[in-house]
């Protein structure tokens, strides 16, 4: 069974958790995030012998070899097709949209492992938004990673990386969709500064509420692609879910011990706590709107209220409040 698999989390989800696992499996050719911008610049030497760690307190599981080791193939023949562009200058596509360069290189990916006997799994961190585009170009299984906001966005905090990417990610989107994101508090001043080539300095306050609207849009994108849902908060807490979901990814054919799913959990902290679900409010309510109604899945996807149902509450009650009320 060759077919593609697809996986689309975000930083700090616990996709490495989960790629992890594919990896071990003789069967699967498990690429690390596909459209990490880093991908155009390791030679082969290096990935041979570079670091097993992202960074110090990445919080991974121990690694034999590099990150990027499934692609050393093709980066030795010059095949690889990778462009920084790929990254995150188009970061949501609608289904119907054309993407010739996004295409011509997942097809290279998949046929790379597929001619040696492989299953691909192409594990992103940055498809999110462009899930439903990908289902359409190339079928395959689809699974939606999603850990909660509050956990997330204080794990952002290990690498002023996390940050960065969030905020160019957001300005590429509302430069491809002008105006999507200006009414959150604070963005219209940084996204003018970007455009201008001027430095900035950014408020948590206004990063948090940028991330708020890309963890909502993100979600929904990915679920409405998905027929396979790793809530890992509610798998870490939930034996009955864990033992459910597990079956599923058996049947998939899939890795499926997921006993060790433990995502870590933040001392509760009032003010903080207020801080993002205030944030996630304001993002539902803007993201419902009728101008921003791209940003959500077609209206017509009739499984995304069952895919809800398997998420924690919380995290079910954060993406149904973006949603348009049915009347």
């Amino acid at each position: 069974m060759n077919a593609p698999l697809f996986i689309h989390a975000w930083f700090r989800s616990g996709s490495t958790w989960f790629w992890t696992k594919l990896r071990q499996d003789s069967g699967i050719r498990a690429y690390y995030e596909p459209l990490n911008e880093e991908l155009a610049v390791w030679t082969p030497e290096a990935i041979r012998h570079g670091p097993t760690k992202a960074f110090e307190g990445d919080n991974h599981p121990p690694l034999e070899k590099h990150y990027f080791y499934e692609y050393l193939e093709l980066i030795e023949q010059r095949r690889l097709l990778f462009e920084t562009s790929l990254s995150y200058e188009r970061y949501f596509l609608a289904p119907e949209e054309e993407d010739p360069v996004l295409e011509r290189y997942l097809a290279n990916l998949i046929a790379s492992a597929q001619e040696n006997g492989l299953r691909p799994a192409l594990c992103f961190c940055r498809s999110q938004m462009r899930a439903l585009w990908m289902k359409r170009r190339f079928g395959g299984t689809h699974l939606c990673q999603i850990r909660g906001p509050m956990d997330q966005w204080l794990s952002f905090g290990r690498h002023a990386y996390f940050k960065q990417r969030t905020l160019l990610t957001a300005f590429l989107l509302n430069r491809r969709h002008p105006g999507c994101l200006e009414s959150l508090s604070g963005f219209r001043e940084l996204y003018r500064a970007w455009q201008t080539g001027q430095s900035f300095q950014y408020r948590d306050q206004d990063c948090l509420e940028i991330f708020c609207v890309l963890w909502i849009a993100s979600a929904l994108q990915s679920l409405a692609a998905s027929t396979l849902i790793l809530d890992i908060d509610r798998l870490g807490a939930d034996t009955i879910l864990r033992a459910a979901t597990a079956e599923d990814l058996r049947l998939a054919g899939l890795p499926h011990d997921l006993d060790d799913c433990r995502p870590p959990v933040a001392t509760d902290r009032p003010d903080l706590r207020r801080a993002v679900e205030g944030a996630l409010a304001r993002a539902a309510t803007l993201i419902s709107t009728t101008s921003h109604r791209p940003l959500l899945p077609p209206a017509d996807d009739a499984g995304l209220s069952g895919k809800l149902a398997q998420l924690s509450e919380s995290n079910r009650a954060f993406l149904a409040a973006a949603l348009p009320k049915r009347s």
